[in-house]
């Protein structure tokens, strides 16, 4: 536990374009949020959830 934040699986997609939504790290996070097992994903900076700032924009809003 960090500041409050239990970290419950972290998702990596080293060695792949973060102009490409179709990663596998990424793919498995969408689907564990949409399955509860994780509520919050948190990121360092919106460039490491991809490249794209439109379609990150979507998720953001989603």
């Amino acid at each position: 536990m960090l500041n409050g934040w239990v970290e419950t699986k972290t998702y990596c997609d080293d060695g792949w374009s973060g102009g490409n939504f179709q990663r596998p790290g990424f793919l498995e996070m969408l689907e564990d949020a949409r399955n509860g097992v994780i509520n919050l994903i948190l990121v360092k900076d919106l460039s490491r959830l991809g490249r794209d700032f439109v379609e990150v924009g979507r998720y953001t809003d989603v």
